[in-house]
């Protein structure tokens, strides 16, 4: 979470989630009942991801960047890359921007769902309290479709299991904590 929440909080951005992921269509999702904030702190977050990464069986795993400046980002996305070594099945780990830009290795046409995916954030009613993530989300979307030449593209950073999902030599993942909980 944003750190400093009110009580209560956890459950309504729970709904919120539930909204939004409404809003994209999904209607499987798993919410894993973690509190908001400090995940890297809380015990269980490793084993859970690993068995729903073991229920699902995919090639491809995403999840937030090791390099995002949200301090439960970087948490799950450390986790999900412990899933994926340990899960023989995924092939590929993708890393996805959220806030932070990475040095993507692919980049996909989102024109078609922009308006979808703004109007799901747009759910995040509380985090919203804390910045104008939809209008940074568009601004990010605006700038990876400058690489394919369309309006609007998102930005990943993809690698394999041939090379334990690392980065490329001299990319690396701040370990930084800048006040973006």
């Amino acid at each position: 979470g944003a750190g400093g929440l009110p009580p209560g909080a956890g459950a309504v951005r729970q709904q919120e989630f539930r909204e939004a992921l409404a809003r994209l269509g999904v209607a499987d999702a798993v919410l894993l009942g973690f509190p908001d904030g400090a995940l890297a702190d809380r015990p269980g977050l490793e084993a859970a991801l690993a068995a729903q990464v073991s229920d699902f069986d995919p090639d491809w795993l995403l999840c937030p960047s090791r390099a995002d400046l949200h301090r439960d980002h970087r948490a799950v996305a450390a986790a999900a890359r412990r899933a994926a070594l340990a899960h023989a099945g995924v092939r590929r780990l993708c890393e996805y921007e959220t806030w932070s830009t990475l040095p993507i290795t692919h980049a996909l046409d989102i024109g078609a769902v922009i308006d979808t995916k703004l109007a799901a954030l747009g759910l995040h009613r509380t985090a919203l309290a804390c910045g104008a993530y939809v209008e940074a989300t568009a601004g990010l979307a605006r700038h990876r479709g400058l690489l394919l030449g369309v309006a609007h593209a998102e930005g990943y950073l993809c690698t394999g299991r041939e090379t334990q999902f690392e980065w490329a030599a001299g990319w690396t993942a701040d370990k930084r904590d800048v006040g973006h909980d």
